[in-house]
């Protein structure tokens, strides 16, 4: 099967692993997933902090909440505009209302603890003992390691982030190999930065990942690059009620 890349991504291994099919729509025949009011939220919320650590690179201080808030409302709507997401007046108000309450309680509370060193870090290596070159993009490195990943979750995120998924989460592992493949060293921790929707309770989950870990993750992606080489995309039909591809995809009609 051809590639439509020379590498294989953090992102692209997860979609793999929620569904082998959609990873060929998203990543061989490159049809754009749809988007929902969800996905705009979320993206929305990871600009808005992207663009205030950026400049903390720099300035070393966080943006006012408020101009924080303003950069996530802007992007929302940018998106559900250049999307054509149908959200009606009042839906927009809810989600613009909640971002504002989760993301006033995170620059206020957690963000002044964050000493950025990169923000959106790229990382794209090949790796001696595997033949695969990998890419991906972290959320934020600290000045003092710590790798972190910020989540835009639901009402019902804890099931999503048990303690056994947390430790079982194929995409830091990627973040760690990457990491201590580039500094030449281990990484202090690695966190998720909870954000619920409509919530000023952020919560901060930390974890950390072994070389086993690290080796069996890339054992599993390059089996992965395998897999896409032959062409072999099976289903997941589990996945298919939460799958951006459901009204395009024939397999949940056939099973």
């Amino acid at each position: 099967m051809k590639k439509c890349t020379d590498y294989i991504s953090a992102s692209q291994i997860k979609q793999f692993l929620f569904c082998p099919l959609a990873y060929k729509y998203g990543y061989v025949d490159g049809i754009k997933g749809k988007g929902n009011e969800y996905t705009a939220y979320g993206s929305a919320v990871h600009k808005a902090l992207q663009l205030n650590f950026e400049q903390k690179i720099t300035s070393g201080k966080d943006l006012p909440s408020r101009e924080v808030i303003d950069l996530f409302e802007k992007e929302f709507s940018k998106i559900v505009q250049e999307e054509n997401i149908f959200i009606d007046s009042l839906q927009g108000s809810i989600f613009i209302q909640a971002g504002a309450l989760t993301l006033e309680s995170y620059i206020t509370k957690i963000a002044p603890t964050i000493d950025p060193l990169y923000c959106e870090k790229k990382f794209e290596v090949t790796l001696k003992n595997y033949p695969i070159k990998i890419l991906a993009y972290v959320d934020l490195i600290t000045k003092d390691d710590r790798i972190i990943d910020f989540k835009t979750v639901g009402k019902t995120w804890k099931q999503q982030y048990s303690k056994n998924k947390v430790l079982n989460d194929v995409q830091v592992t990627i973040y760690s190999a990457l990491f201590r493949k580039v500094f030449k060293k281990q990484e202090k921790s690695i966190e998720f930065h909870i954000l619920p929707r409509g919530s000023s309770e952020c919560e901060i989950i930390v974890t950390d990942r072994t070389e086993e870990q690290i080796k069996q993750v890339l054992e599993l992606a390059t089996a992965i690059e395998v897999s896409i080489e032959k062409g072999l995309l099976i289903p997941n039909i589990a996945n298919c009620p939460s799958c951006a591809y459901k009204d395009i995809c024939p397999k949940l009609a056939i099973y």
